[in-house]
């Protein structure tokens, strides 16, 4: 679909509406799908997706993060830009270097959740190197659920993906034990927040809303999550 019908994308802005968050990670997504109006908003975003198919339309992104706080830099994945992007965000917790990604799914030939999150997890840590005063985020399409019953995965994926969050000092903020209570579906999200542990310690209580709206009309084939970081006293 990649954000190109007009309808869904009308439902799903009604969603970040009602949400009202400050940074947005969209995955298989489109230019023409941005958040409301409230705020001026500004885009860093994947290399355009290949047309390697009729359906896939110009302005087609594997991953975007639309923010409207300051974007201190705009950086670019050394190793596949055209799934992921990033950039450093000024944030009042403090500066925030946000990574968004698609990770390969069931049938993605020649490519695995294994693999990948190990690549790019170099670019975490390469991004990072230099600049010692940023917290990190991960976020996007990991396609494995963390936790609960079986849904989506495979298990040596689902452990990759846990032990490289761990080792790069990440939280899984969206894992099946935090998510799980607040959400009407018995299976976990395969759609992920992930954040240092000083982020880690503001969360909130994940925002989880479903593949269709309070009518029933649909809106992705995936469910989107948000959560808000608050400083404690």
């Amino acid at each position: 679909a990649y954000g190109v019908s007009r309808s869904k994308n009308a439902r799903i802005l009604e969603e970040m509406e009602r949400v009202d968050a400050d940074i947005w990670v969209l995955t298989e997504t489109h230019d023409d799908l941005r958040p409301p109006t409230s705020g001026t908003w500004k885009p860093i975003t994947s290399d355009d997706r290949p047309r390697e198919a009729r359906d896939i339309k110009e302005g087609s992104r594997w991953s975007t993060i639309w923010s409207r706080l300051p974007i201190i830099e705009t950086l670019r994945p050394d190793y596949d830009p055209v799934r992921s992007t990033a950039g450093i965000f000024e944030t009042p917790l403090g500066n925030l270097l946000v990574f968004g990604t698609v990770l390969p799914w069931y049938q993605d030939h020649g490519r695995s959740v294994v693999q990948e999150i190990a690549r790019q997890s170099e670019d975490w840590t390469n991004m990072l190197n230099s600049r010692r005063d940023l917290s990190l985020c991960v976020a996007g399409d990991f396609n494995v659920n963390l936790g609960g019953p079986h849904y989506y995965g495979s298990d040596e994926g689902k452990e990759s993906v846990r032990r490289t969050l761990t080792e790069c000092g990440l939280v899984a903020l969206t894992d099946f034990e935090n998510t799980g209570p607040v959400q009407s579906r018995e299976f976990g999200l395969i759609d992920h927040i992930s954040i240092s542990e000083s982020f880690a310690s503001m969360a909130s209580s994940p925002d989880v809303w479903q593949r269709e709206n309070s009518l029933g009309q649909v809106m992705s084939d995936h469910c989107g999550v948000a959560i808000e970081f608050f400083e404690r006293f």
